[in-house]
């Protein structure tokens, strides 16, 4: 019952309510001023430090920091947030709500600053409305207490579905509403935006990298960072990177370090709050109190002023990341079929039951190898996933070694229920395989000279220390990649001597050096003249398979631009450029009027400036693509920028009121037809079914005032037009006029197709209009013949 209220509740000011975004700071308690204690024996001890720290104070003087709701718009802008949310909704009147609000105010005085704690009153008369439904219940109704937490996403944004995702709803379920259930019902929530680091390669890799933020530094006997640092690691997100080092597997590094008491926090600051590159890095180690205030106090200098944001960074255009693979029946083939590197595929009918699983791999494994979603909600992914890889029940997890051919025979079967640790253990063990050839000290630099001045190929070597590092999987898994095959050659060594990291400028280790060949006229030059021999030393993240793998394609492209590899790779990127796509100037007459078929265009407002706007477009977006893959193939859909291209809505008879809509397209037979129904995914489905003269409704067919693709025009239009201002409560009453007038125009036009399916279905003794109905019929079969 409780589960139910919450979502209807949320469901529906999230439908409802457009609120700029709320600053949740406006409204904190005062902190505790308590000055940090920089003394070494006042160092905190790792069990305080610890989850056992819930059992103390957190602050031990200050204002409590619950959030009293007066509207329940505000909540909108806290699940936008990456701390966790806890709700507690209650009734004055209701003296079992009020004890167990008691509960509520202590658990927030021990977590005060792990968590936002709201409170709304039911009692209040700005409660006693359909936004609120539970709150219309009597307070002896038995419903009250309510309390639920908001869990922030392991990303914010969605690679794939290009969705801005909300905070997901956790119930409480039925733990006891006493402080400690309450207290642990927190803790246990608390996303970890906390990369772990458990060797020496992980830590010099990832705290030099050329991200403009300064980096955190938990070392720790322990294997997995405590509640605490992850609380912090919420409350800096995209403001400082965190990441905890497991002390047992780095000795040798904490030896360096000097690091002998733990736990410990180190501070790498090499940029200001405005993101801009110091002169010179500091190393700062904190030796304050095991108290969340003082931490916060400690990292806050070290903050970004604003989100990092990855477009600003001075890392090189390169630096992209791949999407994970989403396939189904239609697409799977070039999903990962052809893919060459190793694939772990999840078959599921539903992505959210094995979402949590999926993702925590998929953040480890995916680029090194391809880990993909088997979309089986339709019967004939069902049908494809049991007769190509004998998958029958769901959800299914196999996985195809590097290189190996796809079927149910090269399959390795890994029970769904394995932990993620062990899955990842597996397949970086036996399914990564690598092509790296064996060297010795003697021979590697007269290889890498003969390489480049009498082969003409490239060597990239990886040289590393053997104690703790090995060989990266971005590193071996390119090296199997067959666009390199022909001109590269890659080797890993172990312990290079003194010689070859002074003949090769090694500044320090683990690092990737290259034998580039001479250039272009001074090929084939014997090995005496290795004065015609190029170097270079890789400058990026050696871990990181996306920049590693587009660095090299930039020196394929730049050494060998005529190679068979490189023609094949920019054949395959512009074949594997995605089938739904936004109209253009440009690409209109190839993706609809040259086409066969119906052209399905989804009519979109482009102006978005909030962020809820954006994730809605992103909806928007998401909704016509899955369309265009479940469709049938005489449906092509596509999508228009009408706030951009407004002059085409009056072809259509439409106008900005009615977006968003779709219009089906004939541009063999020049007619169209608009739908009149709201913007859902079942209603595309049911508008395609009356196109085709096969659905329950009718539809009215148009005819187009000539050629649409001669009226666009050439017009650059950004997929999303930045308006950062927020609206204000003049412009929130404009839109909601305009919100009014659209829902009258659209039931007039759902009136009009009444009428006239009425009227059809009525005149069928009247032979003019019976001739004129079978007409439209015909007209509609014509179009699914010709395709």
């Amino acid at each position: 019952m409780n589960l139910k209220y919450l979502l209807v509740l949320l469901c529906v000011f999230l439908a409802l309510i457009d609120i700029p975004h709320v600053d949740a700071k406006k409204k904190k308690g005062k902190t505790s001023k308590k000055k940090v204690n920089k003394a070494k024996d006042n160092h905190y001890s790792e069990k305080k430090f610890d989850e056992d720290i819930i059992k103390e104070k957190v602050y031990d003087e200050g204002e409590s920091t619950i959030q009293e709701l007066d509207n329940i718009a505000v909540l909108h802008s806290y699940i936008k947030q990456d701390q966790f949310v806890l709700l507690y909704v209650h009734h004055e009147d209701s003296d079992e709500s009020e004890e167990v609000l008691e509960e509520f105010r202590k658990t927030e005085q021990k977590l005060r600053g792990y968590a936002h704690f709201l409170l709304i009153d039911c009692a209040k008369e700005q409660f006693q409305n359909e936004v609120t439904p539970m709150c219309q219940n009597e307070a002896d109704s038995g419903i009250f207490p309510l309390i639920s937490g908001f869990v922030p996403p392991s990303t914010r944004f969605n690679p794939y579905t290009k969705e801005v995702q909300q905070n997901q709803e956790t119930p409480f379920g039925e733990r006891k509403k006493t402080e400690k259930g309450i207290s642990k019902f927190v803790t246990s929530n608390i996303p970890n935006f906390v990369s772990s680091i458990t060797k020496s390669k992980e830590y010099y890799t990832k705290l030099r990298s050329k991200k403009a933020i300064n980096k955190v530094v938990l070392f720790s006997e322990k294997n997995t960072p405590p509640v605490l640092f992850k609380a912090l690691a919420t409350k800096f997100k995209d403001k400082i990177d965190f990441f905890f080092a497991d002390s047992t597997k780095l000795r040798k590094k904490t030896k360096e370090l000097k690091i002998t008491d733990f736990p410990t926090i180190m501070v790498y600051s090499d940029v200001s709050e405005d993101g801009e590159k110091l002169a010179e890095s500091k190393v700062i180690t904190y030796e304050g109190k095991n108290n969340i205030e003082e931490l916060i106090k400690f990292l806050s200098p070290y903050a970004l002023a604003e989100p990092f944001d990855p477009k600003s960074s001075e890392k090189p255009q390169y630096q992209r990341r791949g999407k994970y693979t989403f396939v189904n029946h239609k697409n799977y083939t070039r999903g990962f079929i052809e893919d060459y590197r190793a694939q772990v595929v999840f078959f599921e009918k539903d992505f959210k039951n094995i979402q949590q699983k999926f993702e925590t791999i998929a953040s480890v494994l995916h680029g090194p190898t391809n880990v993909v979603f088997f979309n089986c909600e339709t019967p004939q992914s069902q049908e494809i996933a049991e007769e190509k890889f004998g998958v029958t029940k769901f959800p299914k997890l196999l996985v195809f070694s590097t290189g190996a051919e796809k079927n149910k025979e090269t399959a390795l079967d890994i029970s769904v229920n394995t932990e993620e640790d062990e899955i990842v253990n597996i397949i970086e063990g036996t399914e990564i395989k690598d092509n790296l050839r064996e060297a010795s000290e003697s021979v590697l630099s007269s290889l890498i000279v003969n390489n480049a001045l009498q082969l003409n190929k490239i060597t990239l070597v990886y040289l590393y220390e053997g104690e703790e590092d090995e060989v990266p999987l971005s590193f071996r898994s390119i090296s199997t990649n067959p666009i390199f095959a022909e001109n590269f050659e890659f080797i890993a060594f172990k312990d290079p001597g003194a010689m070859t990291l002074q003949q090769f400028q090694v500044p320090r280790l683990p690092v990737i050096i290259g034998g580039l060949p001479p250039p272009e006229g001074q090929e084939g030059s014997d090995a005496e003249g290795q004065g015609s021999l190029r170097t270079m030393i890789y400058q990026g993240d050696i871990n990181d398979y996306f920049e590693l793998l587009e660095y090299n394609l930039g020196v394929l492209k730049t050494f060998f631009p005529d190679s068979k590899s490189q023609r094949k790779t920019t054949e395959r990127t512009a074949e594997a450029s995605t089938n739904f796509q936004e109209v253009t100037y440009d690409n209109f007459d190839d993706i609809c009027e040259s086409m066969k078929g119906l052209c399905v265009i989804g009519f979109l407002n482009g102006k978005v400036g909030t962020l809820e706007e954006k994730a809605i477009h992103h909806d928007y977006l998401k909704i016509l693509e899955d369309r265009n893959l479940e469709s049938s193939s005489q449906f092509k859909y596509m999508w228009i920028n009408a706030s951009c291209h407004q002059y085409l809505l009056p072809e259509f008879e439409l106008s900005d009121m009615f977006l968003p809509t779709v219009v089906i397209y004939s541009p063999s037979q020049g007619k169209y037809s608009r739908m009149v129904t709201t913007f859902t995914k079942p209603n595309l489905g049911e508008f395609e079914k009356s196109f085709e003269g096969t659905g329950v409704g009718r539809i009215i067919v148009y005819d187009t005032p000539g050629n649409i693709g001669e009226k666009l025009k050439d017009l650059h239009c950004p997929s999303v037009i930045a308006e950062t201002q927020n609206l204000d409560e003049e412009d929130m009453l404009d839109k909601e006029l305009e919100d009014e007038i659209m829902k009258e125009i659209l039931e007039e036009e759902r009136r009009k197709a009444k009428e006239l399916e009425e009227e059809l279905e009525g005149s069928a003794s009247d032979g003019k209009k019976k001739k004129k109905s079978k007409k439209g019929k015909k007209g509609k079969k014509g179009k699914k013949k010709k395709n």
